[in-house]
């Protein structure tokens, strides 16, 4: 077992999204959480599809161009 520091937000972030997902610890948020990451439809990324971006990555640079 391995422990993570977080900041308070995503703390609560976590806790409320817990309650919501219905799962029954923490371990099996992050995993449901990691799961449905890695099915991302390549589709969403358009121009960016196939270069290696995570979907947190695509979404600053959409962010980032919208400014």
């Amino acid at each position: 077992m391995k422990t993570i520091a977080l900041n308070d937000a995503t703390w609560e972030k976590l806790k409320h999204m817990k309650e919501k997902e219905d799962t029954g610890n923490f371990n099996e948020l992050i995993e449901k959480l990691i799961k449905k990451a890695e099915n991302v439809p390549k589709s969403m990324f358009g121009a960016d599809k196939g270069r290696g971006y995570t979907l947190r990555e695509h979404d600053e640079f959409q962010r980032d161009a919208h400014e």
